[in-house]
């Protein structure tokens, strides 16, 4: 008979169940014979006892084992073998190790503004603007007006004819005429200060004495 009809016949429950009542009546029979055999030759209980144990143990217990094996339970017992066998043999790839950290970004602080600079040119020996710095003026005074925050700083200087005594304070008054007629425009006073340079920092380097009409400034530097 061919193994593959065998399987498929033991695979029914009824014919599994007709086999072990027939492994079970077979072993019956050749437990008997075999009782009477030992009795026939003088043998006491305890090598029947033997002879018991030799049948169930050693013959109807692996071959029930077998008939169940043929059948579902065998099956999930072999299906979870051959699970585990490659469950065993298959080792999945390690997992990819885990992206590097972005980048710090370097933070730049936020540097204040550098101030405005504007120049404003006077006549030789007054407190008086150049008539192209009166218009200049005109625009500076609305640009700050304009900025309620800025912070006014109006610094005088002078030429070098005269004493440097002489131009200290012409620098000083200049830078404060231009701070008065700012108050007047609106501007609060506590946000303009004036300042005095005289001589000390020409604009155009020259000799003493020389009236270097750029020299003749006041700067107001508004932040």
């Amino acid at each position: 008979m061919d193994h593959r009809v065998l399987l498929s016949q033991l695979a029914d429950p009824t014919t599994r169940g007709a086999l072990a009542r027939w492994l079970l009546a077979a072993c019956a029979v050749g437990f008997l014979i075999t009782v009477v055999v030992l009795g026939g030759l003088g043998y006491g209980v305890s090598r029947m006892s033997f002879a018991l144990v030799f049948w169930v143990v050693l013959v109807f217990i692996p071959l029930r084992i077998a008939v169940e094996a043929s059948g579902p339970l065998g099956a999930r017992l072999r299906q979870a073998l051959w699970k585990r066998r490659i469950e065993g043999a298959y080792r999945p790839p390690p997992p990819p190790p885990p992206p590097p950290p972005p980048p710090k970004q370097k933070t730049i602080a936020v540097q204040p503004p550098l101030p405005k600079q504007h120049l404003l040119y006077f006549m030789t020996g007054k407190t008086e603007f150049t008539p192209e710095s009166r218009a200049v003026f005109e625009t500076v005074r609305n640009q700050i007006l304009a900025n309620p925050g800025a912070n006014v700083v109006v610094i005088g200087h002078t030429d070098r004819v005269g004493s440097r005594k002489r131009n200290d304070a012409l620098s000083l008054k200049r830078a404060q005429w231009v701070r008065a007629r700012l108050i007047a425009a609106g501007i609060p006073k506590d946000r303009i200060e004036a300042v005095g340079r005289g001589e000390r920092e020409p604009l155009i380097p020259t000799a003493d004495g020389v009236a270097e009409p750029e020299n003749r400034r006041v700067e107001i530097r508004v932040r």
